[in-house]
């Protein structure tokens, strides 16, 4: 068996699969809450004790949202920590510690062409080499790839954690509100799940308190009511993220000029596909001042695929050869 996870801030999601025939489904997947756990040693721990197959684990590939050195990484968004060494001596099998937008890079070839929805078509075909990934989730996570014939490498990259920059005078506002609270404005606060909430507070002028629990108002809820129940409140925080999140992937766009396409992932994007394609068309794209003749030829993607990151675990393993 073959062991994939993906610890993100909010979700840990663990999955094994046949070593005899890694193209179907998993033989198990589950989904754990990160913040019940302090460390991945754990989950895994409850994973392997739950499931009769995992005892014969050969390989693993887990992913975890924060950078790893020499094998060990911590969450910049929660108290959890995962440790290669720890997990390889306890559990007795190879495993690989990666930051979790390693998978979600090798996720874009390991996922089938039905998982990967084109929402905007590249004006001319290029050599495509470079690719951009980028998912807003509890945090910001971006990482470019690059594809040669039979090579592909990903490179994770921290940028969503320096200050946002924007010559747009709403996103200019919130950005003077978040500091009047002492929010520091940098990316991965703004375009993610707790930043849809401070743009709710933003324009509702008020806070989430104990009587307005967020398992009533979260982001999810404040999509719905955006979208089905005409919610002004709503409606304007969602345009304002969506304008920072295009702003975002055009200046990265510009950075990485990814021939190879630009990759949208993540339960934000895929659970509000009309938002998306709204936001992200070819005439946005070609406005740019100078660089919309260069901007216009990057096909932008959304990856719809729920296990995508644990598939992308798989190719990791196999184009390493480590299985």
């Amino acid at each position: 068996m073959i062991l994939t996870g993906d610890c993100g801030a909010t979700n840990t999601i663990i999955s094994l699969w046949d070593y005899s025939d890694l193209h179907k489904q998993p033989a198990n997947v589950r989904k754990y809450k990160t913040s019940d756990y302090s460390n991945a040693t754990d989950i895994l721990n409850d994973f392997i004790r739950d499931n009769a197959k995992a005892t014969s684990i050969k390989s693993a590939c887990i992913g975890i949202a924060g950078p790893v050195i020499n094998g060990i990484s911590y969450m910049p968004n929660r108290p959890f920590s995962a440790n290669e060494n720890e997990i390889r001596e306890l559990f007795g099998f190879s495993v690989h510690l990666v930051n979790d937008m390693i998978l979600h890079c090798h996720s874009v070839p390991a996922v089938k062409g039905e998982s990967v929805l084109q929402i905007k078509a590249p004006n001319h075909s290029c050599r495509k080499l470079t690719g951009l990934v980028i998912a807003p989730g509890t945090g910001l996570g971006q990482a470019f790839f690059l594809q040669r014939e039979n090579t592909f490498s990903a490179h994770p990259s921290e940028a969503s954690h320096r200050l946002v920059c924007s010559s747009d005078e709403m996103i200019n506002n919130f950005l003077q509100y978040l500091s009047a609270r002492n929010i520091e404005p940098v990316y991965d606060k703004v375009i993610s799940g707790n930043g849809i909430m401070l743009m709710y507070e933003y324009y509702s002028g008020e806070r989430i308190t104990s009587e307005k629990p967020e398992d009533l108002i979260n982001p999810g809820s404040i999509f719905n009511n955006a979208c089905n129940m005409n919610d002004k409140v709503c409606k304007d925080a969602i345009t304002l993220f969506f304008n920072l999140l295009y702003e975002y992937c055009m200046e990265l766009a510009l950075i990485f000029l990814p021939y190879a396409g630009i990759y949208l992932t993540g339960g934000i994007v895929r659970k509000n596909l009309k938002l998306v394609k709204d936001f992200f068309n070819e005439n946005k794209f070609s406005q740019h001042p100078t660089m919309g003749y260069v901007l216009k030829n990057f096909e932008i993607n959304l990856i719809t695929d729920e296990l995508a990151s644990l598939r992308g675990g798989l190719h990791y393993l196999k184009m390493n050869n480590f299985i």
